[in-house]
């Protein structure tokens, strides 16, 4: 069994140096400001999604990209907000007790006159202009940033695949503790990488089957040499797709428990939710470096995933000929 050597999913460390320069120099040099609210308790990925929407929006009509300050944050964020795990440098605006106002998804009573009430309280007393509250619109397919991926023929979503490396850049300690993480589970690019969903997920979209991964899976493979990974939040899914795996390929599970549940990842010790969240990193990584990805696009990670990989070789699941 041949088992390629994990090439770097992203790019070499020049030139990611000099895009997170570029945004870093763009971003500061602008007056108007938008606040983007984190660590409020819901999936990492989730938050980078919404995060990476709001950075491009802000970047193509220079506007600069902020993040909340909280004095209690939740999930995977614990400590000093962004800088807990990544590099690029960001403005934190701290506001106070009107903090809870500033949310993309508020409460039922900030509608209609409530809303841009809220909005306007907010740019009086923190000198931002844009929130999350007031609405942002998402960023246009005329989005650019950085150079074009030579292998992409679409440049918004090369665009989009350089500012996701920018803001998922890691400072020096999570690079390290990944890089560990990482080894423990598959020290190699796979041919295929499958990410499955459980746990409560449920109560958003109904599962997708397993046998729609295996039925993509085993149409991907073409060589005895080809090699899965197998990422999941539920041990028993991910043992239960490797039985339905071409017996000659070599499957490797990144999966443990038996479903993730936010409420009580939110409710662990900061150093659990430290370790886990460098898991999920490692596994990210392995799913963004491997030549074809496979999940499906009600998880938050799909959506991640595709914005890392520039949209190139991503397969929803559910699209499978069973």
């Amino acid at each position: 069994m041949l088992l390629k050597k994990l090439g770097d999913y992203c790019i070499d460390s020049a030139t990611l140096k000099l895009l997170i320069e570029q945004y870093e120099h763009s971003n500061a040099g602008v007056h108007l400001s938008y606040v983007h609210p984190i660590g409020r308790g819901i999936g990492f990925c989730a938050e980078f999604v919404g995060a990476l929407k709001g950075a491009a929006y802000c970047y193509e009509n220079g506007i600069r990209f902020c993040f909340q300050q909280r004095k209690r944050p939740q999930g995977w964020i614990t400590d000093l907000g962004w800088a807990d795990y990544f590099a690029v440098q960001l403005n934190q605006v701290d506001l106070g007790w009107l903090g809870s106002l500033n949310h993309p998804a508020p409460h039922p009573l900030l509608r209609g006159p409530f809303r841009l009430a809220a909005a306007s309280l907010l740019r009086l007393m923190s000198g931002a202009e844009y929130f999350p509250v007031s609405g942002l619109p998402r960023p246009t397919g005329k989005f650019r940033f950085g150079q074009q991926n030579v292998e992409h023929s679409d440049q918004y979503w090369s665009s989009m695949q350089n500012l996701a490396r920018v803001l998922f850049a890691f400072n020096q300690d999570t690079r390290a503790r990944v890089d560990s993480q990482r080894s423990l589970i598959a020290n190699f690019c796979p041919t295929i990488a499958v990410h499955m969903r459980r746990g409560d997920k449920q109560t958003e979209a109904a599962y997708v089957p397993i046998s729609h991964y295996a039925a993509f899976v085993n149409s991907l493979i073409s060589s005895p040499e080809d090699s899965v990974v197998i990422a999941s939040d539920d041990r028993r899914a991910a043992e239960s797709l490797a039985r339905l795996i071409d017996p000659r390929i070599a499957v490797v599970i990144a999966a443990k428990g038996t479903g993730h549940q936010q409420s009580e990842f939110n409710q662990q010790t900061l150093a659990t939710r430290t370790a886990e969240t460098i898991c999920l990193f490692a596994e990210l990584e392995i799913l963004a470096s491997a030549d074809h990805f496979i999940g499906t696009e009600t998880s938050n990670i799909f959506h991640f995933v595709k914005y890392l990989r520039g949209n190139i070789s991503c397969h929803e699941a559910k699209n499978a000929k069973v």
